[in-house]
C-alpha cells in the first residue's frame, strides 16, 4: 500500500475504482510525472524491476505501441497510482476508502492500493501477467468486440457455435465478446440481424477467454508464491462481483485471466452496499461513464489529469 494511505481514517460508503486495458492513451500520466517527485520515484522503481523505460513508453510512443498488452497494463497501473500519489501530496485525499474494485488489470491496482500486495510484488505480477498475455495474443489472430443493445442471455444462446466467448459484461446491454478474428468477422452480421450493434475494439487479443489459457498456466506458479497481506479495505471480485476473502485472492488473479469480467455484478454490489461516493483513478473515464448511466444518484469523480485533482471534491 502507498504508506500514506494506510494511516488515514476510513471514509464509510466510499469506493475507489481502477480501469483496465482500453483506457490507455499517448502521454498518459505525463502531467503527474512532471509535477511530483514521488511519481518519478514510482516510475524509477518500475523501470528498475522491469528493465523497461516506461517514461518513453508512456510519453514518446504511439497509440499502437501502447495497445500492446505488455506495455498497456503497466502504463495504466502507473497512471492510476500516480494520480493517487499526487492527490495525497496535494492533500486532496485525507481518507482511505471502505471499498476498492478494478476492471481486469485494475483489480491488481486495487489490490496494491488496498495493501493486500506490496509494490515490488505487484510490479512483478503485472510484468509477468502482461508478457504472458501478449504471448497468447501472438499465438492466434484474435480480438474483441463490444456488443450493444443485446442482452447477455440472447448472446449466450448463439455464441457457442462460433467459438466466441463473453469477455466482460460492463452494463446491461453493454457486453464485450472475444474470439479468433475470423470467428468475430462471421459473427458481425449475426449481431446486426438480431438488432445489435457490433463495435470492433482496439485491443491486442481475446482477453478473458480460453484463448488466454496458456497465459493462465504460465502465471500460476509465480502468482501462488506472492504474499497476501491483511487489509481493512474490502475488494470486490471480477469473477463473482462479491467481496473477496484474503484466501481467495491467489485463485482470483489466476482464474481471472480466462474468466468473464463481471463489472455489472460489481456495480450491483456497490449499489447494494449503499456506496455514496466513488472515485475512479486512472486514464479515461470509462468506468465513471458506466456508473453514471447505471445510477445517477451516486456521486462519482474521475481523476485522469492534474486539472481533475485541482477542481475535484474527493
Amino acid at each position: 500500500m502507498i504508506s500514506n494511505i494506510k494511516a488515514l481514517p476510513t471514509r464509510k460508503q466510499t469506493a475507489w475504482i481502477f480501469p483496465g486495458q482500453g483506457s490507455q492513451y499517448s502521454e498518459m500520466a505525463k502531467d503527474f510525472y512532471d509535477f511530483d517527485d514521488d511519481v518519478k520515484d514510482l516510475f524509477n522503481t518500475v523501470e528498475k524491476i522491469t528493465n523497461q523505460d516506461f517514461t518513453k513508453i508512456l510519453f514518446n510512443n504511439s497509440e499502437d505501441s501502447l495497445k500492446k498488452t505488455n506495455n498497456a497494463q503497466m502504463a495504466i497501473f502507473l497512471h492510476s497510482v500516480s494520480s493517487i500519489i499526487v492527490a495525497i501530496n496535494q492533500k486532496k485525499i485525507t481518507y482511505k476508502p471502505e471499498l476498492v474494485a478494478g476492471h481486469s488489470l485494475g483489480e491488481l491496482t486495487a489490490l496494491y492500493i488496498a495493501g493486500y500486495i506490496d509494490l515490488e510484488s505487484i510490479i512483478n505480477m503485472i510484468m509477468i501477467r502482461s508478457n504472458e498475455m501478449q504471448k497468447s495474443c501472438n499465438l492466434a489472430d484474435s480480438g474483441m468486440a463490444a456488443i450493444i443493445k443485446l442482452k447477455r442471455i440472447e448472446l449466450e444462446k448463439i455464441i457457442g457455435k462460433y467459438n466466441i466467448w463473453i469477455c466482460n459484461e460492463n452494463a446491461d446491454g453493454n457486453i464485450s465478446i472475444g474470439g479468433l478474428t475470423r470467428s468475430l468477422n462471421d459473427f458481425r452480421n449475426v449481431v446486426s440481424n438480431i438488432g445489435g450493434k457490433f463495435i470492433q475494439l482496439n485491443v491486442a487479443g481475446a482477453f478473458h477467454t480460453p484463448l488466454m489459457n496458456d497465459a493462465k498456466i504460465a502465471i500460476t506458479g509465480s502468482f501462488n508464491k506472492v504474499a497476501i497481506h491483511t487489509s481493512d479495505i474490502a475488494i470486490l471480485s471480477n469473477i463473482s462481483g462479491n467481496i473477496l476473502k484474503r484466501n481467495e485472492i491467489h485463485d482470483e488473479l489466476i482464474n481471472q485471466i480466462t474468466s468473464t469480467v463481471e463489472w455489472l455484478k460489481i456495480m450491483n454490489k456497490i449499489n447494494d452496499l449503499k456506496i455514496k461516493k466513488i472515485v475512479e483513478f486512472g486514464p479515461g473515464k470509462i468506468l465513471t461513464n458506466l456508473f453514471i448511466r447505471y445510477n445517477q444518484e451516486i456521486d462519482i469523480v474521475s481523476i485522469d489529469k492534474m486539472s481533475d485533482i485541482s477542481k475535484a471534491e474527493l
